[in-house]
């Protein structure tokens, strides 16, 4: 098994990560993919598809991400999707994917990241708070 590469998405590796794209959304046909994966490729905006593979493997790992605000001073990452796939430990590809898209980042001058999710149940929601920091717990006992 080789080493974990993490690359900007080329033009000519848009058809093979599109299984990866259908792990987000299983109804993302071919042609509309294509199209939308070309865009960003060909594109000289802010938004950007990344990849991960072990060695000469299969691609096993896709992070898409876009910079909010990109002529500010201090632009913000706003991470789209993220996706990892491996028969047994995918964290270490989603974990190598975000790296990559935080050091992508930072070279921008973000300081700061967004992550937009579905809205969830209290429980679900209070984890991401404080995973966030945007929420502190304290009791007297």
């Amino acid at each position: 098994m080789g080493q974990l590469r993490v690359t900007g998405l080329r033009a000519e590796e848009v058809d093979e990560a599109l299984v990866l794209a259908q792990l987000m959304d299983p109804c993302l046909g071919g042609d509309a993919w294509r199209a939308d994966a070309l865009a960003v490729c060909e594109a000289t905006g802010h938004e950007r598809i990344v990849l991960a593979r072990r060695g000469t493997g299969p691609l096993c790992g896709l992070g898409r991400y876009r910079l909010d605000d990109p002529e500010a001073v201090h632009p913000t990452l706003r991470l789209l999707e993220l996706v990892a796939f491996d028969l047994t430990r995918p964290g270490p590809i989603a974990t190598a994917l975000v790296d990559e898209i935080l050091q992508r980042a930072r070279a921008c001058g973000c300081e700061a990241v967004r992550i937009e999710a579905a809205l969830m149940g209290p429980a679900q929601t209070i984890d991401l708070a404080i995973a966030g920091g945007v929420c502190r717990l304290h009791s007297v006992f």
